[in-house]
């Protein structure tokens, strides 16, 4: 699922033993939370962008682009239905 930083920081982390942040509540019961950009496993959203050249025509260049908002996590696998713009 894609989603913002903010919105994965309010997560369950799906890392196992040793990822996130441990935030413990008022009833002594704790979770571990993700850490979005900080942790290893996480993936901006990516896209490609075709961009047509004005002197060839039927010709188009592919430009990788890079969300700054939007990414999800690596350990619980691509959304579905999302294909990485480099395959």
């Amino acid at each position: 699922m894609l989603t913002t930083e903010d919105e994965a920081k309010a997560k369950v982390c799906c890392g196992g033993s040793g990822c996130g942040t441990v935030r413990t509540y008022d009833d002594g019961t704790y979770r571990v939370h993700c850490l979005g950009s900080a942790c290893m496993a996480w993936r901006w959203h990516a896209w490609t962008e075709y961009v047509p050249d004005p002197e060839t025509p039927n010709h188009f260049t592919a430009n990788v682009r890079v969300s700054d908002t939007h990414g999800f996590c690596g350990k619980a696998g691509m959304p579905k239905g999302y294909a990485h713009p480099t395959e």
